[in-house]
Parts: structure tokens; sequence; C-alpha cells
């Protein structure tokens, strides 16, 4: 018999517990050697300064991207008012025009008064629907809705 104890099957488990105990240890190596990469590439290494002036320079980024795409959404705002208004107009002078014809009496009198009528509802209907998106929209681009009620 030899001076050591039966294996009584450990042997296998603590072979097994051994190689992921040294596959651990070399991926946290891994790991450390691309944390250093990184840190390289930025050229400060761990310099919290460095990371500082990044966070800022990224911040002042971030901010002048919001400002610009909150120019662009007041923009889009204000077409989209002038679309509904203009359309509006359209409505009201195709209106107006079946009123002239029907009262000069052109064509058909009763079609000429149903399509004015209808020309005047659209009309409306496209400035409420200016009033309602701006109305929407002006909340969407409030100031606490941009900031975060900064």
């Amino acid at each position: 018999m030899s001076g050591r104890p039966p294996d009584r099957g450990h042997g296998d488990a603590a072979r097994a517990a051994g190689r992921r105990a040294e596959e651990a240890r070399a991926r946290a190596q891994e790991i450390e050697r691309r944390l250093a990469d990184l840190r390289a590439a930025h050229g400060d290494g761990a310099d919290p300064a460095a990371a500082a002036g990044r966070a800022a320079r990224g911040a002042a980024e971030a901010v002048a991207y919001s400002a610009a795409a909150f120019e662009r959404a007041r923009r889009a705002r204000d077409a989209s008012i002038e679309a509904h208004e203009s359309a509006a107009a359209a409505h009201d002078q195709a209106a107006s025009a079946h009123e002239r014809a029907a009262a000069a009496g052109f064509g058909d009198i009763a079609e000429h008064v149903r399509l004015s009528r209808l020309h005047r509802v659209e009309a409306a209907a496209d400035r409420a629907a200016a009033v309602a998106e701006a109305a929407d929209i002006e909340t969407d681009l409030s100031d606490d809705a941009c900031t975060g009620g900064a």
C-alpha cells in the first residue's frame, strides 16, 4: 500500500476544479490586458482628469446635439402648422368658388352648395388639426420634456 489514502473519486473532481480555476485566472488576465489596451487607446491610461475631460466633451456634444434636434423639431412643427393652414386656405378658396358658381347659377346649384359646405368643413378640420398638432408638439418640445425637468 502506498502512503496515500484511497481516491474515492474525488481526485477527478479536484483536477476539474483546478482546471476551471486556471481558466478563470487566464480569463481575468485577458480582461486586464484588454482594459489596458482600451486605456492606452484613449492616450490617458487611468488618468481621472483625462477621463473627466472626455466626459465633459461628450456632455457638451450631447447638449449641442439636443439643441440642434430641438430646433429641427420646432421648424418641423412650424412647417406642419403652415401646411395645415395652407390646406385650410385652399379649402376656403374652393368653397368660395363653389359659392360664386351657385350664386351665378352655373351648373348644378345644389352640388355647388354641397361642395361649398364640404370644403368649409374640411377647412375647419385642417385648422383644428393645426391647433391640436401645435399643442401636442408644443408639449413635446417644452423645456421640461426636453431637459427632463432640469
